[in-house]
């Protein structure tokens, strides 16, 4: 009994995995942006104006208005502090008559005397929201950073395109997001931040890219001749550190970054039983959902001797995933004879659920996972973190063996995509 229960808790549910005998295959990484299929998009910040900027900065041309500005090398709440200089990168901006300039610090010195100044038309602050091109014709600089990375400082490359930009992302009174206008340009940032490397297993070659932008950084494995699927795309799949992941027939578990050279290792993994997961092709757990009445049914008790089943996974709180309520009917309507169609609704209170399914004729199982939206996904329920539920709707699709066929989420062309599977499956 206690090595089942101890199944259930490595991160991806791979069964009872143990370490093969054989060595890891390392991975080396470097931080040399690429040019094509870039593996992930940039992201999108501003430096921030500070009470606390350092006083022994110096080097700030005289002008008829100045700031010093900082960005914050990011990292997670729980993770070590990098000390303070090596934690920002610190930037001069102000205007003299119709131009404005910034200045970076880009070898961390804290003088800006000896970095370039980039010099330009104040009121292109007002244009680069709405014309992105804009931002292309700014200096695309690197710049060597510090950062830790599950407790582990990497010493990398940041590539760096810093631009003024007078308006701001905000929520309206209908929290709808608009672009709103500062009085004064401030500077925005377009920031590269990832690794990429390549390895082989049996003479077959393959690459692998990382996002360190991100607090839980995410790993990206593809075959080396063939591209990155892009963000969005169904068949893209992200992995984080220690996930398994299927490469070439065989389980490896990712492991985490290390430095000097930076590099993690692919670790071969014996696999005495059922791999469970959330990707396309992997097994989910026979989970007991509640029902909206308070009973209880396992998953593969509402397959009702039909072939498949999709799950939707949504609220009554959430606007995208009632908008394709009438779809979900229509499709009900048109595959009830072949598919069983199941609601999972992520919310505490059941009678919104079966007020909405009644008026809307969802008449089909309608299951209630309690917890709050929008909170920690550290609390979310288990179903939800196993299957990694991150947005709403989430589609997943079934066949007998609850092995998973489709897997889309956002209301975009998920029903479609199913649709097309169900007719090449006929």
């Amino acid at each position: 009994m206690f090595k089942s229960l101890l199944c259930t808790l490595i991160i991806l549910f791979t069964s009872c995995s143990v370490k093969n005998n054989e060595e890891p295959i390392t991975v080396e990484l470097e931080s040399k942006s690429l040019i094509k299929n870039v593996p992930f998009p940039p992201l999108i910040t501003s430096f921030s104006y500070s009470n606390t900027i350092p006083q022994d900065i110096k080097g700030a041309p005289e002008a008829d208005s100045s700031a010093i500005l900082r960005y914050r090398i990011y990292k997670a709440p729980d993770q070590k502090s990098v000390e303070n200089e090596k934690n920002y990168i610190y930037a001069s901006t102000g205007f003299t008559d119709d131009k404005q300039f910034y200045i970076i610090d880009r070898n961390g010195n804290k003088d800006f005397s000896d970095d370039e100044k980039v010099t330009f038309p104040k009121n292109i602050g007002l244009k680069t929201h709405a014309n992105k091109s804009l931002i292309d014709s700014f200096p695309r600089i690197k710049l060597k950073v510090n950062k830790y990375i599950n407790s582990t400082l990497l010493e990398s490359e940041m590539h760096l395109t810093v631009y003024p930009q007078q308006y701001y992302l905000a929520r309206d009174e209908n929290k709808k997001i608009i672009a709103k206008k500062q009085k004064t340009s401030f500077l925005g940032a377009r920031i590269e931040d990832y690794l990429h490397g390549t390895f082989s297993i049996e003479d077959k070659k393959y690459k692998m890219a990382i996002n360190i932008n991100s607090w839980r950084p995410s790993v990206l494995v593809e075959e080396f001749d063939k591209e990155f699927y892009k963000p969005g795309d169904t068949r893209r799949e992200e992995y984080k550190f220690l996930d398994t992941i299927n490469i070439g027939g065989s389980y490896y578990r990712i492991g985490k970054i290390k430095n000097d050279p930076i590099r993690l290792n692919l670790t071969k993994l014996s696999i005495e039983e059922n791999v469970y997961g959330f990707r396309k092709g992997q097994i989910i757990e026979d989970y007991a959902i509640e029902d909206v009445q308070g009973g209880k049914q396992n998953i593969k008790a509402l397959f009702n001797g039909r072939k498949f089943l999709l799950i939707d996974f949504w609220g009554t709180w959430c606007g995208p995933c009632k908008k394709m309520t009438p779809e979900i009917v229509a499709f009900n309507e048109k595959y009830k004879d072949k598919v069983t169609m199941a609601s999972f609704a992520f919310q505490q209170d059941a009678q919104p659920v079966i007020e909405y399914a009644a008026k809307n004729n969802m008449d089909w199982f309608n299951g209630i996972i309690k917890g709050v939206p929008k909170s920690s996904s550290k609390t979310h329920p288990k179903i939800l973190k196993d299957l990694r539920i991150i947005a709403f709707p989430t589609f997943i699709l079934l066949d007998e063996n609850l092995k998973i066929i489709y897997r889309g989420a956002g209301n975009t062309n998920n029903i479609e995509e199913i649709e097309l599977i169900l007719k090449d499956r006929q």
